[in-house]
């Protein structure tokens, strides 16, 4: 995914680091509203994240890094009450307001990033939408979030010189002003999006980088099926590089890896085909098959048991 974030404007003169500020987005996906009187509400919004997100001169952009939380400042200011949403032409009253925080990979825009909050504790809690109880006309309403926290990280590449890498992956992230209507339907009223975020993984303990990283190794070589190209010509097979590069930690007791199920990990996979063309046909039986599609199959299964599967499921 090709994506080059434009660096906030800066001067030679010293002031303080630039903060990541939100631009409205998304217009096209707002709902009217109105008060009582049917005049229409106009909202100015402005949202920052004042904690945990910083410019970064060496990636040109900004990163959130360290233990990963961070926290937006929201400010909505209104003329009037709203007190009706338009919805297909027609007036629907507002029972509630609330506002939602998500993240979305910057390159495909419509998949979206889950946003957490740490609580006291330090449990980790899918981020609910903030309820505004009171909006009130002609005041500005002050929304604080702290110890906000991605669900996941940023597939993260070095850079190729002074260029990012094609493959680096960014996050921007989105808050909305919602209205909820009696029915429970969800409405925007006013969004924002945010410049594109790194999100990168939190520093461990040395001890933990002392430990070699998971290993894969070949398996059921007997299965494997033989593929051909174009010509018919026997392939070379593919040199295949696995890495799990987030979310595993070494158990030392137990004397091998481990995983915390409510945590998400990340596997890269590399493929390296030193053939001059492409696989074209699959050898079953002695008998060449067209090969219709190739797929990435990621799965978990028993070490006593190596047909027993076990889903691995992304979030």
């Amino acid at each position: 995914m090709a994506h080059n974030p434009q660096r906030p404007h800066r001067n030679n003169q010293p002031g303080p680091r630039p903060a990541l500020n939100f631009n409205a987005h998304g217009w096209r996906t707002w709902r009217e509203a109105y008060d009582e009187n049917n005049n229409g509400v106009n909202f100015r919004m402005e949202a920052r994240a004042d904690k945990g997100i910083s410019f970064s001169s060496e990636n040109g952009c900004f990163v959130n890094g360290n233990a990963q939380r961070f926290q937006l400042s929201v400010s909505i200011e209104i003329v009037h009450t709203a007190a009706f949403v338009l919805v297909n032409g027609e007036p629907q009253r507002i029972a509630s307001m609330q506002l939602v925080f998500c993240g979305v990979n910057s390159g495909t825009p419509a998949r979206e990033v889950e946003i957490y909050q740490n609580s006291k504790d330090g449990a980790r809690a899918r981020r609910r939408p903030v309820q505004l109880t009171d909006l009130p006309a002609g005041q500005v309403t002050k929304v604080t979030v702290p110890n906000l926290l991605f669900s996941r990280f940023t597939s993260n590449f070095p850079r190729l010189g002074t260029a990012p890498h094609p493959d680096q992956e960014y996050f921007r992230i989105h808050v909305r002003l919602t209205a909820v209507t009696e029915d429970g339907e969800s409405h925007i009223l006013y969004s924002m999006a945010s410049a594109s975020v790194i999100v990168k993984e939190e520093r461990r303990a040395m001890s933990h980088k002392l430990h070699p990283p998971i290993s894969f190794s070949r398996y059921f070589e007997d299965s494997w099926l033989q593929t051909h190209d174009e010509q018919q010509q026997l392939m070379t097979p593919y040199n295949i590089f696995i890495a799990a590069n987030l979310g595993f930690e070494h158990a030392e007791e137990a004397g091998c890896y481990a995983t915390n199920n409510s945590e998400h990990f990340q596997i890269t996979v590399h493929i390296d085909n030193d053939n001059q063309l492409p696989a074209v046909f699959v050898c079953e039986n002695g008998n060449l098959k067209r090969i219709a599609k190739t797929m990435l199959k990621i799965c978990g299964i028993k070490e006593d048991n190596h047909a027993d599967e076990v889903d691995v499921r992304q979030r």
